[in-house]
């Protein structure tokens, strides 16, 4: 299978570091760490899924931690409420992805205006159940949402975009779809619990970003 640039970059970089930290633990090189070195790991990550995907909230919101995080390292930003920041931050960057979100491939030509769910300090339960299903977008912000997608029909190839900060995405999806699921977790994850039955026919992709949160992608509601 063919894979994209940024992602052989991406395991490079992380092979990359992991043979310095070991080469250097061992005492063979020495390497002169600046302050806050780590949060590389959040804003390298970042940069390459931004390159391979389209951009979303949780690009915005990682990279504006990791650099918030690294500037606090190095004696910038002192003598200020970090979490309040932060939180403004993440909140800002959610409504500005909410406004300026490009539509899924397609939907431009379907003329149809792409489904968004959206929970900030609070939950949502979602019901989908359209027979021409394109797209939709899904934000938890320290909150919850559970998106039932299980009546759905498809007559094309159809797309999820999942957004968890500090919160957790709770998607159902048809048992007769073939479903694909990539992201970008940072500090948080994707649970796939679909079985995969179908290989063919049209695809159901979920895309996730996952920010000290969690997406589950199952076909049987709790």
């Amino acid at each position: 299978m063919k894979r994209k640039t940024g992602t052989i970059l991406a395991a490079l970089l992380v092979i990359a570091g992991g043979i310095l930290l070991i080469l250097h633990a061992t005492n063979v090189i020495r390497i002169s760490l600046f302050p806050g070195w780590w949060t590389l790991f959040i804003i390298i990550p970042t940069l390459i899924s931004m390159l391979n995907t389209r951009i979303n909230a949780g690009h915005l919101i990682c990279l504006s931690v990791g650099i918030i995080l690294l500037l606090r390292a190095n004696g910038i930003l002192t003598g200020i409420n970090l979490w309040l920041l932060l939180l403004g931050l993440v909140v800002v960057c959610v409504g500005i992805s909410l406004l300026w979100r490009r539509p899924a491939p397609g939907r431009e030509a379907s003329g149809k205006a792409e489904e968004t769910y959206t929970a900030v300090f609070g939950g949502v339960d979602g019901l989908n159940n359209s027979k021409d299903f394109h797209s939709a977008a899904v934000y938890a912000v320290f909150g919850g949402v559970d998106l039932d997608l299980r009546e759905i029909g498809l007559l094309g190839d159809a797309y999820v975009d999942a957004t968890a900060v500090f919160g957790g995405i709770e998607i159902y999806v048809p048992g007769n779809v073939h479903v694909e699921i990539s992201g970008t977790p940072v500090f948080g994850g994707a649970d796939d619990k679909t079985r995969h039955a179908v290989l063919n026919g049209p695809t159901l992709y979920i895309r996730y970003t996952a920010v000290f949160g969690g997406v589950t992608v199952s076909e049987e509601k709790k």
